[in-house]
């Protein structure tokens, strides 16, 4: 994973003409406290037998990097989500994926709202981990129910259900997985 992570960053800050990110200001406890991760972070360390609180003093002390003003505008204007869909889109995503997190869903659904155009967005999630690991089966139902949305006008039952029953019926031979699920929140700006 950190390999296309440093391949994907570093391509970024070449297009952008510099850094476009920034933690300056940024209250790292504060921001975990308000994470969905936060009570798995607190068991995962408390089973080790290490300091959170330690470790967070230690992060807050060090030093900040602050962004390129021109890099931070390059993104904002080919990189933020604007939310002004044109046309119908099926966003699907893992519940579990390390490499772009399901709160980036949370961040798109609030642009899209901000934008008005929230009837032509529906998200769906597949309890499994990985990025973009989903099975055939899956992806027929997710595909089959842009061709209800294409075909009709209208989305129709979009629920979690509805869409293991079309994945089932497309390939009964792979999981169906899809399950209720609402992101948290996106932890840090994004436009």
């Amino acid at each position: 994973m950190a390999r296309p992570g440093f391949g994907w960053r570093a391509e970024a800050e070449r297009r952008a003409g510099g850094t476009m990110s920034w933690n300056t200001g940024v209250d790292y406890t504060a921001m975990l406290a308000r994470s969905a991760a936060y009570r798995q972070v607190k068991s995962l360390y408390k089973s080790a037998g290490l300091s959170l609180g330690a470790d967070l003093r230690v992060l807050a002390g060090e030093p900040r990097v602050g962004a390129d003003p021109g890099a931070v505008r390059y993104m904002v204007d080919h990189a933020a989500p604007s939310g002004l869909l044109r046309k119908p889109q099926l966003d699907v995503h893992t519940t579990g994926d390390a490499l772009v997190p399901a709160e980036v869903e949370s961040a798109y659904r609030r642009a899209v709202n901000r934008a008005g155009r929230a009837p032509l967005l529906r998200q769906a999630y597949t309890d499994n981990a990985g990025h973009c690991t989903f099975s055939p089966a899956e992806q027929l139902g997710a595909l089959h129910t842009v061709e209800h949305r294409a075909a009709t006008g209208s989305w129709g039952d979009t629920s979690p259900a509805t869409l293991n029953s079309r994945a089932r019926d497309a390939d009964p031979a792979t999981p169906a997985r899809y399950t209720p699920y609402r992101p948290g929140p996106y932890p840090r700006p994004f436009s």
